[in-house]
């Protein structure tokens, strides 16, 4: 996804010396150009900006990105800072470049999906600096929403409420935000704020979807994870991405370009029941008394063979009662006797 990443302190802006190294490098590969994602904070503005400034003089074909979507601070002068939505663009933009657009083309791409994007989130603690005490105090029974990605308090606390209730009021606030409708198509980010338990994840990630389909709204994607985190904060970010009637199948491709970038979370269960992806869906293999195994042609046949060679060779074993307990067999069970996948 990106060819670079430059960074600074623990919740600082890098030099712009540093900055300025980064582009000068990608260019020496790149003649096409760079494009700079800059989040929306006047530390990584001043240092980032100075830096295309430079380049620019030097003769480098360089253009910056300001990304900022989130709601709770969206009435500031210079915009709503960058929250979890600047991870979309690091792969719109990636899949763009990769597929061979020019720098132009993926900016202005990435500038309209900016006035499509919103964000808001919550967290139940804040995080800490190494060393020091957290940021700012919650009582127990409170949530602070808006709370920043670099540790920043949020725009007010409020009483602690269910996984339905926290998700109700954070999508009326985005929906109200994009101005979205029923029958309106979107993407979804649910970003795990550093120390969210993968259980509270997916039962978020089902609020939500509830929650949208009640209003009729179509999600199309769903992505979840620490895509951008605040260290060890206990809460959650939802991003939604509105996909307007004429971009919807463009930008949708590029979501579901092919990327080896480990952090990022999409895959086929990102793709919403009953929506297409950009890699055909068929039934391979059919098992009596078992729903069908639906999934690309390559991944099923991979996996079926896997699941044929398990079956045979669990169905010997029963089989034949006398068969001995290799350590093969002891590594296959967890510590209290039950299968690691069950």
């Amino acid at each position: 996804m990106l060819d670079g990443a430059v960074a600074g302190g623990v919740f600082a802006s890098p030099p712009t010396g540093h900055v300025l190294y980064a582009i000068a490098h990608l260019y020496k590969y790149n003649s096409g150009g760079v494009l700079v994602i800059i989040g929306n904070y006047t530390g990584d503005r001043l240092n980032f900006g100075k830096a295309i400034e430079k380049a620019k003089i030097a003769g480098i074909k360089v253009e910056g990105l300001i990304v900022g979507e989130d709601v709770a601070s969206s009435h500031n002068k210079t915009g709503g800072r960058s929250m979890c939505g600047e991870v979309f663009f690091y792969k719109l933009c990636s899949a763009m470049a990769a597929q061979g657009f020019d720098l132009d083309a993926i900016r202005s791409m990435a500038v309209e999906a900016n006035t499509h994007m919103a964000t808001l989130g919550v967290c139940l603690s804040a995080c800490s600096l190494p060393g020091q005490p957290p940021l700012f105090e919650i009582a127990e029974d409170e949530m602070e929403l808006g709370a920043g990605v670099h540790g920043e308090a949020g725009i007010s606390k409020m009483k602690m409420g269910t996984a339905a209730e926290v998700v109700q009021m954070i999508l009326d606030k985005i929906i109200d935000h994009l101005k979205l409708v029923a029958g309106d198509k979107v993407v979804a980010m649910i970003d795990n704020l550093g120390g969210t338990s993968i259980m509270e994840m997916n039962i978020l990630c089902g609020e939500t979807k509830a929650y949208l389909e009640t209003h009729h709204i179509t999600l199309c994607r769903t992505y979840a994870g620490h895509m951008k985190t605040s260290l060890e904060m206990h809460g959650f970010q939802i991003c939604l991405l509105r996909l307007p009637a004429d971009r919807r199948e463009s930008w949708l491709r590029l979501l579901d370009h092919p990327t080896e970038a480990v952090g990022w979370a999409g895959s086929e269960l990102s793709v919403a029941d009953g929506e297409d992806n950009s890699v055909k869906r068929e039934i391979i293999y059919e098992y009596p008394n078992s729903p069908p195994l639906t999934g690309s042609a390559t991944d099923n046949e991979r996996r079926g063979s896997i699941r044929v060679v398990a079956l045979e060779f669990f169905s010997s074993d029963v089989g034949n009662p006398v068969h001995p307990v290799t350590s093969r067999h002891m590594l296959q069970s967890s510590g209290d006797g039950t299968s690691p996948c069950g």
